[in-house]
């Protein structure tokens, strides 16, 4: 793991057990991991003292550089083109960070400190995805009918599944298949979401991006 000792910072222990998790899967305890990386159980519960708060912590870099992209995300004009580019980006961060997303679809809402995360981020997640559907119609590639309350929650469920579920579906279904060879056809089934609501220009836009037949 190139794992040196007195370097054991919160830093490294997150991104030396997400590595793990990754490669050995979410059984591997804290007692694994601790010997994986050549150090006392203790020094890693010092920081971690559960196995649900080292995946919080997992969890929270990955909402710090998705933040990040967010943020540069903010300066361009926001098209289908944009977001097609702006996915392909969260999914290779999905990827890097899959054994926290794998963790978390597993959970249950007794594992309070998941619960809450999860709950925050999905708020979070919910506002940010009207206000991108709000800015691709006021471009013309979608129709205004997706902004409707019952139509938008459709729209939520069916998106927020596909790009949040597809780790899992990879590991279970796709085992086979490498990341790369695989990824256009997520990227593609994601969004396929918006194909009942493209107007004429969305549909120039997604066969310019290949995902429209």
């Amino acid at each position: 793991m190139g794992y040196e000792k007195g370097t054991n910072t919160r830093e490294q222990l997150i991104e030396h057990s997400k590595a793990i998790f990754n490669e050995q899967g979410l059984n591997v305890t804290l007692n694994n991991i601790a010997s994986s990386l050549g150090i006392t159980l203790g020094k890693l519960t010092y920081h971690f003292a559960t196995k649900d708060l080292l995946f919080l912590a997992i969890a929270e870099e990955y909402e710090k550089k998705l933040s990040e992209i967010r943020s540069k995300d903010q300066l361009k004009t926001m098209n289908l083109s944009n977001l097609f580019q702006t996915t392909s980006i969260v999914m290779d961060l999905q990827y890097e960070y899959r054994c926290a997303m794998r963790y978390f679809a597993s959970s249950s809402r007794k594992q309070l400190d998941l619960a809450t995360h999860t709950t925050k981020s999905f708020q979070s997640r919910k506002v940010s995805i009207f206000n991108l559907l709000y800015a691709i119609v006021a471009n013309g590639e979608l129709k205004i009918s997706i902004l409707e309350e019952e139509k938008f929650k459709v729209f939520l469920f069916t998106f927020t599944c596909l790009f949040t579920s597809w780790p899992v579906n990879l590991e279970i279904y796709d085992e086979s298949d490498n990341y790369s060879d695989i990824k256009p056809v997520y990227l593609k089934g994601i969004f396929s979401t918006f194909i009942p609501y493209l107007t004429p220009k969305g549909e120039d836009s997604m066969r310019n991006l290949n995902l429209l037949d």
